[in-house]
Order: structure tokens, then sequence, then C-alpha cells
């Protein structure tokens, strides 16, 4: 889908979808809106450079491309910084447990 381009091929900003093509929904746009956006820089200094940013981006769009950017880090980080011990814990970006009752 060409929405995956545009985190790349647009000026740095925010950009908010007001409404999509017939044949699509906002919450698939958004979705590739985000897998087009993703970046492996792990391993790269804090700096980054300004990229075009999607705000207010749909919820379940939200979560799979969470999933997502989660499985593309274990795929592309070295077996080296990765061992059994790193995989038993849940990655930063998630939620902290709570307990209720």
């Amino acid at each position: 889908m060409a929405a995956r381009w545009l985190p790349t091929q647009l000026p740095p900003g925010d950009y908010r979808i007001d409404s999509a093509p017939p044949d699509l929904e906002v919450n698939q746009i958004a979705l590739a809106w985000s897998l087009g956006a993703y970046r492996f820089d792990r391993y790269k200094s804090a700096g980054s450079d300004p990229r075009a940013q999607l705000v207010e981006p749909s919820a379940s769009g939200s979560i799979i491309a969470a999933a997502c950017r989660l499985a593309r880090d274990l795929i592309n980080t070295p077996a080296n910084d990765m061992g059994p011990e790193d995989l038993k814990r849940p990655p930063p970006s998630w939620p902290k447990p709570t307990t209720h009752g």
C-alpha cells in the first residue's frame, strides 16, 4: 500500500488522516504508515532526524504496529546481543502489569 512510504516521503511534521479512499479504511492507512515508519536504531546515537508523524492513529492499528515493531527488533538484533535471559524479559515498550482487586 502506498501509505507505507508516507513517513519517509513527506516533510517532517504531524499528520492526521481525515478521510480515506473508498476502497480503504483509515485504520488500514494508519497501520501501513506505522509499518513504513519502522527503523531499527538500537545501535545508533540518541539524536535522530525529524520525520513525518501520524497523530491520532487507530487503536487496533497501533497494537498491530507495536507487535510488528517488536518482532522486527527481535529479528534484527544479533544473537550475541539477545540471549535467553533477554528474551524472558518483556520489552520496555510494554505496559507495566497492574493488579486488580
